[in-house]
């Protein structure tokens, strides 16, 4: 198996964690009580995923951290675009660490919302960088 594969598969594997990360978030959000943290959480989770796949994909071990705004700097160098997914990046950074330690962040439902926004524009802006993306369907 060459590397190329091995890298492809490996990339693949955290594209459906991604994936994932974003179904269980939009499950949670139809479900009552909100549990604001937690749809935060995965959103913050799916786009960390993403790029841990595009830096995969390159045949770069994914580094274990959760700052996306260092996971867009890494994927620089082969995502010419990365700013253009880097605001919502930002904007799901809090959610990666407090939802852990049991820290509530004051969060509405707006934020929520804006939240799986974010998340799915990440994901859909990740998706072409990915060979055969048209295989995998976002709804």
């Amino acid at each position: 198996m060459s590397e190329s594969t091995i890298n492809l598969e490996i990339a693949q594997e955290w594209l459906v964690y991604a994936k994932d990360a974003l179904d269980y978030a939009e499950y949670f959000f139809g479900k009552r009580p909100l549990q604001k943290e937690i749809i935060c959480f995965f959103c913050q989770q799916s786009a960390e995923k993403i790029l841990k796949g595009l830096l995969a994909l390159h045949g770069i071990c994914p580094p274990e951290i959760h700052d996306l705004m260092s996971l867009c700097d890494l994927c620089r160098p082969f995502v010419n675009e990365i700013n253009k997914i880097s605001k919502r990046c930002e904007k799901l950074n809090p959610y990666s660490v407090a939802p852990r330690y049991l820290k509530e962040i004051p969060i509405v439902e707006q934020q929520i919302r804006l939240a799986l926004v974010d998340a799915r524009e990440v994901l859909e802006f990740c998706l072409p960088f990915y060979p055969n993306d048209d295989e995998i369907k976002i709804p």
